[in-house]
C-alpha cells in the first residue's frame, strides 16, 4: 500500500504453514518499506520455508537488532505447526520514536534502532502478502490487517487505497474478503496448486 502520507506501523494475523519447497522460497509476511530497488530499506516479519539462503540479510544476520525478549528470537523455528488455518500468529512492526519494533502477538521481540533504519523515518510503503513456490502451497490466510498512519491512527486498508499484485495468476491466486466479520476484520488469502511458472 502506497500513499502520499507515511506509515508508522503495520500488522496482521498470519496462518502458519509448512509447505514442501523444492526450489525457491515460500513465505508470508507483513512489511514496511521506503525507497525502491537497490535503495530500498525495509523490515518484514512472518514465516518462511527454505531460510532465504540466497539473497538479502535476514534474522540475526542483520547487524544492529536489539533483542529484548528472553525466549522469542529472530529466526526461531515455529514449533507445532497446525493443520493449515487453525492457528494464527499476529505479527506487528511498529515505530516508536523512530525505532522499529517487532512484536509477535503482544510480545515485544526487539527493535531496529533508528540509527540503522533512518530511511524508514518516513516510510512510504507497507504491505501484506508473500511468495508461493511450487509444489502446491495450499493457502496462507491473513486476518485483522491494519496499519498506523503518521497521525498515529490505526486504520483498516480500504479497497481504494492499495494494489493487488500477482505475478503468476494461472498458478496462484489472491482472494480478498474485505471486512469479513467482527472477529477477523479485514482478511485475504493467497496460494494455489502450483506448477511451472515464471515471474
Amino acid at each position: 500500500m502506497e500513499n502520499s502520507q507515511h506509515y508508522i506501523g503495520v500488522e496482521g494475523n498470519i496462518t502458519v504453514n509448512n509447505p514442501q519447497v523444492n526450489d525457491g522460497q515460500s513465505y508470508a509476511q507483513v512489511y514496511v518499506q521506503n525507497g525502491e530497488g537497490e535503495y530500498a530499506n525495509s523490515i518484514a516479519t512472518g514465516w518462511m520455508s527454505d531460510g532465504f539462503k540466497k539473497t538479502g540479510c535476514f534474522n540475526d544476520l542483520c547487524p544492529g537488532f536489539v533483542q529484548t525478549h528472553g525466549s522469542i528470537y529472530l529466526g526461531s523455528p515455529i514449533s507445532n505447526v497446525p493443520v493449515p488455518g487453525t492457528l494464527q500468529k499476529k505479527s506487528k512492526i511498529s515505530d516508536s520514536n523512530y525505532n522499529w519494533w517487532l512484536l509477535i502477538h503482544k510480545d515485544a521481540v526487539g527493535y531496529y534502532p533508528r540509527e540503522i533504519v533512518f530511511d524508514l523515518i518516513k516510510s512510504q510503503s507497507i504491505g501484506w502478502g508473500g511468495n508461493a513456490a511450487g509444489p502446491p502451497n495450499g493457502a496462507s490466510f491473513f486476518a485483522n490487517i491494519k496499519y498506523r498512519n503518521e497521525l498515529n491512527n490505526t486504520l483498516n486498508p480500504e479497497r481504494t487505497h492499495y494494489n493487488i499484485i500477482m505475478d503468476s495468476p494461472k498458478y496462484y491466486e489472491l482472494s480478498y474478503a474485505g471486512n469479513d466479520d467482527d472477529e477477523l476484520r479485514f482478511t485475504f488469502q493467497f496460494g494455489g496448486p502450483g506448477g511451472q511458472c515464471a515471474n
